[in-house]
C-alpha cells in the first residue's frame, strides 16, 4: 500500500482525510470536526487532493452558498482499488493467523480508534 501511495503522490495526512468523506459530499467544516483539525488544515488538504485529481467541489443543494468535497470519478476508483487490496490483506492475514485472532485483532484495533478519536466536545 505504501508504494502505492507514492506513485499516487498521497501523503499520510491526505489518506487520514479520505475516510470522513460521505458519498455524497461533506462540507470541509464537518470534515475539521471530524478530524479535530482546523477549517484551514483541510482547507489545504482538500486544495492538495483536487489538484491530484481525487476530489471535486461541488455547491451544496441544501444551501447554495456552501459547497461540498466529494469524490471524483477518479477518487472512486482509487478507493474502490484501496478497499480491493484491503480486504485481500484482510484476508491472507486471517489465514495466516485464524479467524479467532482476527477477530480479537479487529476488536482491539476497533477499540483503540475509539480511544484515538477526536473527543466530541
Amino acid at each position: 500500500m505504501r508504494d502505492t501511495s507514492k506513485e499516487s503522490g498521497l501523503r499520510t495526512a491526505h489518506t487520514m482525510l479520505l475516510p470522513h468523506i460521505d458519498a455524497e459530499g461533506t462540507r470541509p467544516s464537518v470534515l475539521a470536526g471530524r478530524l479535530g483539525v482546523t477549517k484551514q488544515a483541510v482547507g489545504q488538504l482538500v486544495d492538495e487532493l483536487v489538484e491530484m485529481g481525487f476530489l471535486e467541489r461541488v455547491h451544496d443543494p441544501a444551501d447554495a452558498r456552501a459547497r461540498l468535497v466529494r469524490f471524483s470519478k477518479r477518487g472512486r476508483k482509487s478507493v474502490s482499488t484501496g478497499l480491493d487490496v484491503l480486504e485481500a490483506m484482510e484476508a491472507e492475514l486471517s489465514e495466516k493467523i485464524g479467524e479467532k485472532r482476527m477477530i480479537e485483532l479487529r476488536r482491539a484495533l476497533a477499540a483503540l480508534d475509539a480511544l484515538l478519536a477526536p473527543s466530541a466536545e
